[in-house]
């Protein structure tokens, strides 16, 4: 089961053909953050195209699932930020959210920048 990247949602709503095979393939499989959402909606809000892009997040609510922080991701991530500033090999607190949560529900974390999310120690991760 995976948890969609913000990236990858934006990959899909402007087309990439290789996203939307892939995620097509795993569609029964598949949640985003509330925190993804929260970025989906600023960016539709920022954008010249904001009707379309509200539609997009819509159709995507139709079809996937949310996951949300809850206590036990809010504990992952502070083990977690404690434990990669210990390593000194910090990543972006929002990197780290999405990650806590991917983590909480036993998500593999999907995402078209691995390298945000290499230093997270137990994060399955794939690259799409």
């Amino acid at each position: 089961m995976y948890c969609l990247d913000t990236n990858i949602i934006i990959e899909f709503f402007k087309g990439n053909e290789r996203i939307i095979k892939k995620i097509k393939e795993n569609l029964n499989n598949q949640f985003f953050t509330t925190l993804s959402l929260c970025e989906l909606y600023k960016g539709a809000f920022l954008s010249k195209n904001k009707e379309k892009e509200l539609i997009n997040i819509q159709t995507l609510l139709d079809y996937l699932e949310l996951v949300t922080l809850n206590m036990k991701s809010a504990e992952i991530f502070g083990e977690k930020y404690k434990l990669l500033q210990d390593l000194g090999k910090m990543t972006q607190e929002f990197d780290l959210l999405n990650a806590s949560i991917a983590l909480a529900y036993d998500l593999t974390f999907v995402t078209l920048n691995k390298r945000h999310f290499i230093n997270i120690p137990g994060l399955k991760i794939e690259e799409w």
